[in-house]
């Protein structure tokens, strides 16, 4: 099973209490890589390749994304500065 998980840039209408500043333009494609490598280190992940502006990742079943999920929504809230997520994980058909 294979599913999208689309990033984006922080935005003016981020920023908040949160997230104080624009991160600089090099530090997006640092901190993009390390979201990867801290997603493909997880149990669950067959997969993991950065297609632009998406992550494409594969688990093997409906339980592993639940985990999947899960796990990621904690591991975005070290990032919650740096990038966001656009719509959750879409199914790839």
């Amino acid at each position: 099973m294979k599913y999208e998980l689309k990033i984006r840039k922080i935005n003016e209408s981020d920023l908040n209490v949160g997230c104080l500043s624009i991160p600089e333009e090099e530090d997006f494609g640092i901190q993009v890589n390390a979201l990867k490598e801290d997603i493909q280190a997880l149990n669950v992940v067959v997969s993991i390749d950065l297609i632009l502006d998406y992550f494409l990742i594969e688990v093997s079943s409906e339980e592993d994304l639940q985990i999947l999920h899960s796990s990621v929504r904690d591991l975005l809230n070290q990032y919650n500065d740096k990038l966001k997520t656009v719509n959750g994980f879409q199914v790839v058909k």
